[in-house]
């Protein structure tokens, strides 16, 4: 059973309690789904802005590391690159990120 909750304009959807537990998992004190598959893939989050800013660049990087927990991925990688860098940086940087990730992936 699924169920939506409406609350000050916001949808906020929930498990019925009983198939809660059975579909979670906790990880580092948190609750996740449980894993379902044998393998799951590598994570690279690739990010382009105009300047980069701190608390900008700091919430990319938490979302991409939250999705690879969710996503019960091996390992992720990400990075922001600014949109006037030189094309042939930014190819290099992404070949070796994702080499860094390859090693690591299932």
């Amino acid at each position: 059973m699924f169920a939506l909750t409406l609350y000050q304009g916001n949808i906020y959807g929930s498990f019925f309690v009983a198939i809660n537990y059975t579909i979670q998992a906790e990880i580092n004190g948190e609750v996740h789904h449980k894993p379902r598959y044998e393998k799951y893939p590598a994570i690279l989050g690739i990010g382009v802005m105009s300047e980069l800013m701190e608390e900008q660049t700091e919430l990319f990087n938490n979302l991409i590391k939250r999705n690879s927990i969710n996503l019960h991925s091996p390992t992720y990688e990400s990075k922001i690159f600014k949109s006037d860098e030189d094309i042939n940086s930014i190819q290099q940087s992404i070949n070796e990120l994702l080499n860094k990730i390859g090693d690591k992936n299932e």
